[in-house]
């Protein structure tokens, strides 16, 4: 795209905390044409200031509504539960949208942006990034043109001591949201299950360690067809990120952590690590994809990387996920319990 096109296209970068400097403050002090017309937006107007600021734009304030008749796009990098009201506000408004995943706390909510998208006639996209791992792209054409025949095992185990410098406690606060991991990183790993295995799994159980507030641990199992699918998630301590994917021809082995390599093994033979070809050496290429097509989008140039009717199926998973959950076994407690009683 070219700096001249792109000069003309006005957004809002709406929710200037962590996500927004994390993400998108890098790709966009890359791109002066676009940063210098960009509106900062985030109750806290300080906040929005100073990221103005610092891409050397004038333009920053407290409410979202006051800038829509301003611009032609949003990016929205608010906390979860604020994606569909500001989103169906930018939609009702015929603004382009891409939004930070999960695209909303509820699949009712996802359907119902990508319904408004669609009657506007407008691109809705979502920051699932996981889908653009050069790895994890490689896998699903693999899998897509049958090279490891019918599909027969996804294990995927994922998790990390949570950390993340949000600027508020909406990940952990249970007044705010009951929601927590499952949602969180749940959203990247659901979507990818479903774009792998071709649609929407069925259910066999989800258990986690809530006792009403967000859930740090979750284990899930259903499957496929003739597709055996077991997900554990956590954002209690550091593990390793394991992927296994096994088809009646091979094996694949692959982790969230490298997304140029993954290891296969046709059947009967030893695992062999694959090298993809890619020029991305970093997470914030693999979003300046997802935002270069989102600025094409807008110019009617192209169609989002990742369009939010991709991931109604793993939203819908995930919704069912947390109407069907049960505690977690937990012997100790059951033990601690009886004392008390007795």
């Amino acid at each position: 795209m070219s700096s001249s096109a792109s000069s003309d296209v006005r957004l809002a970068l709406i929710g200037c905390g962590a996500a927004a400097r994390a993400y998108y403050q890098p790709i966009l002090k890359k791109r002066p044409e676009l940063s210098r017309n960009l509106h900062c937006v985030d109750r806290e107007i300080a906040r929005a200031k100073d990221l103005a600021d610092s891409l050397g734009s004038p333009y920053f304030s407290a409410h979202h509504e006051d800038v829509l008749d301003k611009v032609q796009g949003a990016i929205i990098t608010t906390p979860h539960f604020l994606h569909y009201p500001i989103a169906m506000d930018c939609l009702k408004r015929k603004l382009h949208v891409l939004c930070e995943k999960p695209l909303a706390a509820t699949a009712d909510h996802a359907c119902a942006l990508v319904e408004e998208a669609e009657r506007q006639g407008i691109t809705l996209s979502v920051n699932n990034t996981w889908r653009m791992f050069p790895a994890f792209r490689e896998i699903h054409r693999l899998l897509s043109t049958g090279h490891l025949g019918r599909l027969r095992e996804i294990r995927i185990i994922e998790g990390q001591k949570f950390d993340w410098e949000s600027y508020s406690d909406f990940y952990v606060n249970p007044q705010v949201s009951a929601k927590g991991v499952l949602l969180d990183v749940g959203a990247h790993v659901l979507d990818l299950v479903c774009w792998w295995a071709g649609g929407r799994p069925e259910l066999l159980s989800c258990e986690d360690d809530s006792f009403g507030g967000p859930e740090s641990v979750v284990s899930i199992k259903a499957t496929r067809g003739d597709c055996a699918i077991e997900i554990h998630l956590n954002r209690l301590v550091d593990v390793e990120s394991r992927f296994r994917v096994a088809g009646e021809s091979g094996t694949i082995q692959c982790s969230a952590n490298d997304w140029n390599a993954f290891g296969y093994a046709s059947r009967g033979k030893k695992m062999k690590t694959l090298k993809v070809r890619t020029q991305v050496r970093t997470y914030w290429e693999l979003v300046e994809e997802i935002v270069e097509s989102f600025i094409d989008a807008i110019l009617a140039k192209g169609l989002p990387l990742v369009p939010a009717r991709a991931v109604l199926p793993s939203m819908m998973f995930l919704e069912e996920c947390y109407d069907r959950r049960s505690r977690l076994p937990m012997p100790w407690l059951h033990g601690l319990e009886s004392l008390i009683d007795g």
